[in-house]
Parts: C-alpha cells; structure tokens; sequence
C-alpha cells in the first residue's frame, strides 16, 4: 500500500499553483492536522473519500472513527426515455433567493422544453474574470453558441447577461468546443 502523508500548515489561500497531481491509481493519503489524522482514499474518476480518523500520536490501528468504502454503482442509460416526459417544463426547481432577479439566466439552466413542445437540452454558464473585469460565459447546447457578458462588476456582469438572454437579438457566436462534441 502506497502512502503519503500531507501536512498542513499556515500557507495562504491561492498562493502557489498546483504542483501535484492526483495519481491515474489508486492511492491511500493522511491529512494531518494538529490533533488528528485523516486516513483518505483516493479513486480515480470518483475523487477522495474520508477513510478513518484517528489521534496524531496514537498507533495506526487505535482509530476513533472508520467508514465504509463508498459504494460506486453504474446506471446503463436507457436512450429511449431520454427526453422530457410529461408537461414538465423543467426538471430543477426554479426557486432561489440568490438569482430570483435574474428569471432569464435561471430559465436558460433549467428549461427542459421549447415553448413549441420540442425538447431543448439545458445551457449552463460560467462566470470568469478577465483582469479587472467579470465575465459571464452563457453556452447554448442546441445551437452549439455561446454568449458573453463583461462588466466591472459580477452583479452587472450577471445582470447583463440575464438581459441578453432575454432580448431576441442576442449577440450569439458559434461555439468551437460545442460543435466539436456534437459531431461524437
């Protein structure tokens, strides 16, 4: 069993850029802390998971806490009942305190149906910075485009792109990636 020991200490948040890498196996870790040990385990494609706890001196078998190993279990994906059933016009709940002022980005990540019946694959966003800037990438899957909203501030740059989203004459552009994916 190969294990590695990762200490804590006081570095700052974001001060280095990520120099080790998660093996393509898998690998058994000890988080320690001041007090305590974490025993973690490491799978591939399924990430870290809390193995056993235990005090920072004590022997490795005298362990506070153990859990199981996480169950992983695969689903086939049945094509056929792939699209929305029913009247459901989403399958998300719409419902938020943080974006209840922005209905259009909300409905773009969530609408599972056109207003004409047919069904639409959900978009997504993502917010980047650009030096001093914000950006909010809006993707479209069913169109392979993508949208762009830059402000100097996440609030406007959120705003703007809920705007966007809502006006018929939204600066779309092809997106490379989505086209590319949605030849495989």
């Amino acid at each position: 069993m190969d294990l590695k020991r990762i200490l804590t200490g006081n570095r700052r948040l974001c001060s280095k850029r990520p120099c080790r890498w998660a093996p393509r196996r898998t690998a058994w870790y000890e988080l320690v802390t001041r007090r305590h040990v974490l025993v973690l385990c490491f799978t591939p494609f399924r990430g870290f998971c809390v193995r056993a706890l235990r005090l920072k001196g004590a022997a490795a078998v005298d362990r506070l806490c153990v859990w199981p190993p996480p169950e992983f279990s695969v689903k086939r994906v049945n094509a056929s009942k792939q699209g929305p059933q029913g009247s459901a016009v989403h399958l998300a709940a719409v419902e938020s305190n943080v974006f209840a002022k922005l209905p259009s980005l909300v409905a773009h990540c969530c609408t599972v149906r056109y207003d004409d019946a047919e069904p639409r694959r959900p978009g997504w966003f993502t917010v980047k910075t650009q030096g001093a800037a914000w950006t909010v990438q809006v993707k479209d899957p069913d169109s392979c485009s993508q949208l762009q909203a830059t402000a100097q501030s996440l609030d406007d740059a959120l705003a703007l792109a809920d705007l966007l989203l809502g006006s018929e004459e939204a600066p779309w552009e092809p997106d490379p990636f989505l086209k590319r994916n949605q030849k495989k």
